[in-house]
């Protein structure tokens, strides 16, 4: 019987501590991206150029953040009452901790990419994005391109230009890069591109010097150049047909000079076929030009149609011993997409 009590006292004595003993409640913690709509990254749209093993890039995750807000409305009428419900949306744009996303790089050797921080790899493009798993919101992509150390490149490498006491060098060079011809300065557009005349002093082979540079690694290029001697009739008159690299072609005749008994006149039909990015067609484009005594020319024409308007000059020289050869250089535009590029041409005698 004593047990009995003992047991009944223990009893009560746990019911009354279980209902005095408060119960904590889990706290719930708040959702940061519970309004997330959206992720852009900061740069986006345009590509992106790098230099290898040189620069990085942050990239920037701007959040779209949407809350929706409820306003209840009761219109009383004379016979009854109507709820009326406007729904507006607060939209606000911030920058996400970039820890707090997953990053990745469609291509791990062009570009690598750690919380938002792109660094070059080798050249190539890729596109870098980021994810919120929590939210499964991926963003745009934002687009690299990574050039070589320097990036450079000359137009037409390898060939020789064919002038007599002047010729063009041009090409694309890394914008973050020095640029030197012929141990000078030069300068280049904000594409990177760049034209210069060089002198060429020797009666013979020269070497032009084209040299691009950063902090990190130079980098040189030779462009082989050769003089000729004075033209003659026999090595210039007659019918000549030729074609260019970007698959033009062309005819000309040279003929005496009406005015300088040291120079020469040429007209000729030209057929324009190509002009990336854009196929561009033009036939019998007439064009002609004034050669001096050593068989050198510059010679320049346009032509517009709708949309689309080119300048175009063309330079080289003419001589049936040494090779007729120069370069075309076109600058236009086609429904506002700018157009240009400098092609190599050569040209042989038929008559």
């Amino acid at each position: 019987m004593r047990n009995l009590q003992l047991l009944f006292l223990l009893t009560l004595l746990g019911l009354f501590s279980c209902t005095d003993t408060p119960i904590n409640p889990v706290e719930e913690i708040p959702d940061e991206f519970e309004d997330l709509k959206s992720i852009r990254l900061n740069p986006s749209g345009d590509t992106t150029v790098l230099v290898q093993y040189s620069n990085t890039k942050t990239v920037a995750a701007i959040g779209e953040f949407v809350v929706a807000q409820f306003d209840t409305l009761e219109v009383a009428g004379l016979l009854s009452k109507k709820t009326q419900i406007t729904i507006t949306y607060d939209t606000t744009y911030r920058t996400i901790d970039a820890m707090k996303l997953e990053w990745s790089s469609s291509d791990n050797s062009v570009v690598t990419v750690e919380n938002g921080v792109v660094t070059p790899i080798g050249g190539g493009d890729a596109d870098v994005r980021c994810r919120l798993a929590s939210k499964q919101i991926t963003s745009n992509s934002s687009h690299f391109n990574v050039v070589g150390l320097p990036f450079l490149s000359i137009d037409s490498p390898g060939d020789q230009l064919v002038f007599t006491s002047e010729g063009i060098v041009s090409g694309h060079v890394a914008t973050d890069a020095l640029l030197y011809i012929q141990g000078e300065p030069a300068s280049f557009d904000p594409s990177g591109y760049f034209e210069q005349v060089v002198q060429l002093p020797i009666d013979g082979v020269n070497s032009v010097v084209v040299k691009a540079t950063d902090a990190i690694v130079p980098e040189a290029f030779n462009v082989k150049t050769k003089k000729y001697t004075r033209a003659t009739p026999e090595t210039i008159l007659g019918n000549w047909a030729g074609t260019a690299s970007d698959g033009s072609d062309f005819t000309f005749t040279v003929t005496l000079s009406t005015t300088d008994p040291d120079e020469f006149d040429a007209s000729g039909l030209y057929n324009w076929k190509v002009l990336p990015p854009l196929d561009v067609t033009r036939t019998n484009i007439p064009f002609s030009f004034k050669i001096d005594k050593y068989g050198n020319f510059v010679g320049n024409f346009s032509w517009s149609r709708s949309g689309a308007v080119a300048d175009v000059v063309y330079r080289g020289i003419v001589s049936s011993t040494t090779g007729s050869a120069g370069t075309i250089r076109y600058d236009g535009s086609w429904d506002g997409v700018t157009l240009r590029r400098t092609s190599t041409w050569t040209a042989t005698k038929i008559q």
